[in-house]
């Protein structure tokens, strides 16, 4: 099933995902009770139950979707990814296996080549951790970001969580934004897995010289900056 089919399937099933994602549930608890959900107990209670039950919708919802999840087990996640990429095309970028409390976990840097996309992960004790989006676009007329970004010369370089549907909004990005690629700006880049706790450019710098020039070209303005030794650990 290619792009266009899989969101055809959303619309013709009348299923919005993006309104799942999105609830907030005390707000729709203020919105009937009429009152504050800090003010009210009764309207507090009833945003944690409501908040219950739609973690409960979104998970079995993004399991039949074979998407990602809060708490979705590591080995899950690299067979959900696999079976997935036919859409996308990642290549492995850096790949990293480390041993912590006896268990061993592993980093993955995936890169899209033709969108200069790049997703860095960490497990944590067989669950996934992190899932990190980096990439930059092209400002446009209307446009809405999700995530964390920064504004440049009319581009916009953003962090996207991953942990939760990564694989839709993978396909909403695909459907909305235009790719800068390769880069034309720098950002901070945090490939760093659990056990390296405080931001160190040198670590992140490493991880990039290791991998492929192919992928190092369109990541070439934050090594520069990388580079640079006034930069702040």
């Amino acid at each position: 099933m290619d792009l266009d089919n899989i969101l055809d399937h959303f619309k013709q099933n009348d299923i919005d995902l993006d309104k799942i994602l999105n609830f907030d549930p005390f707000r729709q608890a203020e919105k009937i009770t009429g009152k504050k959900y800090k003010l009210d107990k009764q309207t507090d209670l009833l945003g944690c139950t409501l908040q219950f039950q739609n973690s409960i919708i979104k998970k079995q919802m993004l399991k039949s979707l074979n998407d990602t999840y809060y708490g979705i087990e590591f080995k899950e996640f690299l067979k959900s990814f696999e079976e997935n990429n036919t859409l996308f095309n990642f290549e492995i970028a850096y790949e990293n296996s480390f041993v912590s409390n006896e268990f061993d976990d592993k980093e993955i840097i995936f890169c899209q080549l033709d969108k200069g996309i790049f997703i860095h992960v960490c497990s944590y004790h067989n669950n996934l951790n992190s899932c990190h989006i980096y990439f930059q676009i092209k400002d446009q007329k209307d446009l809405k970001v999700r995530g964390s970004f920064s504004y440049k010369d009319n581009e916009i370089l953003l962090d996207e969580d991953g942990r939760e549907a990564l694989f839709y909004k993978l396909m909403k990005n695909d459907m909305n934004y235009e790719y800068v690629n390769p880069w034309k700006h720098d950002m901070l880049l945090f490939f760093l897995n659990y056990k390296e706790k405080d931001y160190d450019k040198n670590i992140v710098l490493n991880k990039i010289n290791m991998m492929n020039i192919k992928f190092k070209k369109i990541l070439e303005p934050c090594i520069l900056e990388l580079q640079n030794e006034n930069i702040c650990k």
